[in-house]
């Protein structure tokens, strides 16, 4: 038997076994004064300084010290993101749903360590969407289609252009183990043993071969 007649069979089930373990993304809600309060708003409207930024968004969204490695690439996320949305003028509304949304996308990226860039790219779309048409209780009118350009080609430039980056550090690594068992080999017989046995048994089934061939021949040449 051919090695691609194993190979490939066995290459598409372990693709069809990571698609499903990939997770799909969630239902997209309205993020309005999630993570970010109206008063924490307030105070980042009047800070002029990154480390004050900073310190307000630790508080607010960050859980554990902000010393950890991992928790120091989250807040430069967040910040980025805070000063990209005064750069574009964005309200305290918007500002404060646009940190939702990246916190979310970050999360879902990170539940798994499997590739799931295409299921980012649409959960991060369809919550824009959620907040950019008016249809309550559903979604809310916050972003025009010209503010959501803006926003989705900055979230490819810079969390996307990074992606791997950060599944790298916030998810476990993966190792896939493959273990092959063969029909009349017991299963505890070592790697030499079994090479042998499957040597011996090619070499048999060689032999049976010539020996109907030879058969074959002399039925052939027979007057």
């Amino acid at each position: 038997m051919e090695i691609s007649s194993i190979f490939y069979p066995l290459l598409y089930i372990i693709r069809n076994l990571f698609f499903f373990l990939v997770s799909q993304p969630p239902r997209s809600r309205v993020l309005l004064w999630v993570d970010l309060k109206h008063s924490d708003m307030e105070e980042i409207e009047k800070s002029n300084s990154i480390p004050e930024i900073e310190r307000i968004l630790c508080r607010a969204l960050l859980a554990s010290d902000v010393a950890q490695p991992k928790q120091r690439v989250l807040l430069e996320l967040y910040t980025n993101h805070v000063l990209f949305c005064k750069e574009q003028h964005f309200n305290r509304e918007q500002t404060s749903v646009l940190i939702s949304i990246i916190k979310n996308v970050h999360q879902f990226n990170t539940e798994t360590p499997l590739n799931n860039t295409d299921h980012c790219l649409t959960y991060c779309s369809e919550l824009l969407l959620c907040h950019s048409v008016r249809r309550p209780p559903f979604s809310i009118d916050l972003f025009s289609s010209e503010q959501v350009t803006q926003i989705l080609s900055y979230f490819i430039n810079t969390y996307m252009r990074h992606y791997f980056f950060y599944k790298y550090i916030f998810t476990p690594e993966v190792q896939l183990d493959i273990s092959l068992s063969y029909i009349g080999i017991p299963e505890d017989t070592d790697i030499e043993e079994t090479a042998q046995t499957v040597l011996q048994m090619a070499k048999e089934k060689l032999r049976g071969r010539q020996n109907w061939m030879e058969k074959f021949n002399k039925v052939l040449h027979w007057k």
